[in-house]
């Protein structure tokens, strides 16, 4: 590998070393399978370079944590500078981990894109905007760490024997995004990054509504290249992540509390009416249909992919439902314009449903998932 290759590589890697520094002050002490989760989402699981160097630097974090002396922090400093990490990024985490206050994010660095570099804006309800290109901005939305009682319980009449057992989990703090991805925010990627594979979308084309894919995979290229325009990691939210942006912590039955559905809060039952309406542009049912985080459109619309695969409950992020190359059915959530109210239930969990045009998704990111 050459010397030019090698620095790209660790600069794509520095979100790592964020995350990893994140998770040790945490007191989550990650191991190999965080580390090949982290480097899955920025498309480096398979490099040589990637494995070796991330070894490397959880195996420094952990000791500096562990010892935070002055001179263990220089040597950590002067060994990740050597690897070619960004001097500001080394700064930041060491100070993080070693228990001093970390200085404030420098601003976003350019990316070397065919678009402009990344802007991070923090806008009111503890919003932020992530500019990617000018025709790529994501609006995400913060949801704090705390508890979930994941799963129906009894007091549910339209609950499936999927949804059970409940069990309560606890999520950290994340981000996720407050719309789905729209087609103008897809096609922008696809004409950005050179995306080749077709990806089959409702005609007429609209650009201010939801991208409809039929398949995961180019939810996961489409995170893979936000994470790189970034400088974040930006992923598919987990099924445990998704339904907590949508019910909050009060079980409650839709996003916006325990009254049924009607088509002044949400695009549903279309093929029960026997319309032709399909999907409708994000956000036209705010804030009447929102979450009570401030996520439209996550009852109906569109059904959207989330990282984990269809197993039963309870729900256990470590019995590898939640590893990125298993094999089988990821599941989809919210219901989309032709389900019915059981559907749009913020618990019902959904699998592949072969040649309809009723799936998207919207990204999630920081805050790795967690559950005690």
């Amino acid at each position: 590998m050459s010397q030019r290759s090698s620095i790209d590589v660790i600069q794509q890697m520095a979100p790592l070393l964020d995350s990893l520094g994140r998770l040790i002050v945490q007191g989550r002490n990650p191991g190999d399978t965080t580390l090949k989760t982290l480097l899955y989402a920025l498309n480096l699981e398979s490099d040589p370079l990637a494995q070796e160097e991330g070894k490397r630097w959880l195996a420094l974090l952990k000791m500096l944590y562990q010892q935070p002396a002055p001179q263990l922090r220089r040597a950590t400093a002067e060994a990740l500078m050597r690897s070619a990490v960004p001097k500001d990024v080394v700064d930041r985490v060491v100070t993080t981990v070693a228990g001093i206050q970390a200085p404030p994010p420098p601003p976003a660095a350019e990316v070397i894109e065919p678009a402009a570099p990344p802007v991070v804006e923090v806008v009111p309800r503890d919003e932020i905007k992530i500019t990617l290109a000018p025709e790529v901005t994501l609006v995400l939305v913060r949801v704090p760490a705390g508890a979930l009682m994941m799963g129906c319980t009894g007091a549910d009449p339209l609950a499936d024997p999927q949804e059970k057992p409940a069990r309560r989990i606890h999520l950290d703090e994340y981000f996720i995004g407050k719309y789905p991805i729209t087609v103008q925010q897809f096609q922008a990627f696809v004409e950005l990054s050179g995306y080749t594979r077709p990806v089959r979308t409702i005609r007429p084309i609209k650009p201010d509504h939801p991208m409809v894919i039929e398949r995961y995979e180019d939810a996961l290229v489409f995170c893979r290249w936000a994470s790189r325009m970034s400088r974040r990691i930006i992923r598919l939210p987990t099924e445990a992540e998704w339904e907590k942006a949508a019910r909050g912590t009060d079980e409650r039955m839709w996003p916006w509390g325990n009254e049924p559905p009607t088509l002044e809060r949400c695009n549903f039952g279309h093929k029960l009416l026997g319309d032709a309406i399909t999907t409708t542009p994000v956000g036209r049912y705010s804030p009447q249909g929102d979450s009570p985080y401030g996520c439209v459109d996550m009852a109906g619309n569109v059904m959207e992919w989330t990282s984990s695969l269809c197993t039963h409950y309870p729900y256990h992020a470590d019995d590898g439902r939640e590893n990125p190359k298993a094999v089988g059915r990821r599941v989809l959530r919210g219901g989309s314009y032709i389900s019915d109210i059981k559907q749009l239930r913020c618990t019902n969990r959904d699998v592949y449903y072969k040649n309809l045009s009723i799936k998207g998704f919207r990204i999630c990111c920081s805050g790795m998932r967690s559950q005690k």
